[in-house]
């Protein structure tokens, strides 16, 4: 078979990042191993989600339209994500209107960009050890600029660089790949890290990808979120995409779940202390722009 799956020419879902490792495949990438490879990859996206998560917190309880795009170049990639509050969330409005010192901390209007994620990356590929130009090990250097527009005097506005990379391995097993990833935050203290696994399916005509993460991060990184001194873990997540062609060639059809579950139980006391459940559940629909 000289494709993987046809899911695996899909890269991105409407959403800005929910993950501290892609869960999606890095397309038009540096290959070694397939002198066929496409080495240019293009996307654009737009959609609607029931609320936006990011690294186990809500950035808005209701309803936000997410979008971005992709665009890479002989393994050198540019995207950007943005979510923005398309209904009133009021969960937080007895605090601080002006001085937020929590992670939501504000009541959040229509039309406020909520959060925005810029990455740059490079995607190297390997392919062929198994034959038939399949996918074996994709390694990502990368550098994430992540900032909350809405926020104001949070720490967490304007201190996210994150710098660090992701490793995909593509078991023998079809459509099984198993991988992880590290961040150090060059905008202060944080370090943080995920591992799992995520599965690619087809049935006709629909693409199907499920993916299982564990997130985790020091000390520094965990007190930007949790009320703790102790290092380890953070949350667990598992999610499901699909994709559904159109009618338009080159336009698909996309419907993302993710839920995130905070792991530890001081964890859980102390979002329990502030009014909040032990996890979060999203929901999505978009459309998405895929050049052939």
């Amino acid at each position: 078979m000289t494709n993987r799956l046809t899911a695996l020419s899909v890269a991105l879902m409407a959403g800005a990042s929910l993950h501290a490792v892609d869960v999606d495949q890095a397309q038009g990438g540096l290959v070694i191993g397939n002198d066929t490879a496409k080495d240019s990859y293009k996307s654009v996206h737009v959609g609607l989600a029931n609320k936006q998560i990011d690294q186990g917190w809500a950035r808005s309880e209701d309803a936000v339209l997410q979008g971005g795009g992709t665009i890479r170049q002989w393994g050198l990639g540019l995207s950007a994500e943005a979510a923005m509050a398309v209904a009133p969330d009021r969960g937080a409005a007895e605090l601080d209107d002006t001085d937020p010192t929590t992670y939501q901390s504000r009541p959040i209007d229509p039309g406020e960009i909520v959060q925005l994620n810029v990455k740059v990356d490079y995607v190297l590929e390997i392919e062929g050890i198994y034959g038939e130009n399949q996918p074996f090990l994709q390694l990502i250097p990368h550098f994430e600029y992540v900032t909350y527009p809405n926020q104001q005097g949070n720490d967490l506005k304007d201190h996210q660089l994150w710098a660090g990379a992701d490793t995909w391995w593509s078991t023998p097993l079809e459509g099984v790949d198993i991988g992880g990833g590290v961040d150090w935050n060059l905008g202060g203290p944080g370090f943080r890290g995920a591992f799992g696994g995520r599965e690619f399916f087809q049935f006709a005509p629909y693409d199907l990808q499920f993916w299982q993460l564990a997130n985790f991060g020091d000390q520094s990184y965990r007190s930007y979120f949790v009320d703790t001194d102790k290092r380890g873990w953070t949350t667990s997540q598992l999610g499901a995409k699909v994709m559904i062609p159109t009618a338009w060639r080159e336009w698909w059809t996309t419907v993302k779940t993710d839920w995130t579950y905070w792991l530890k139980g001081d964890d859980q006391d102390y979002r329990k202390a502030m009014g909040l459940d032990r996890g979060d559940f999203t929901f999505s629909v978009g459309l998405q722009w895929i050049a052939e």
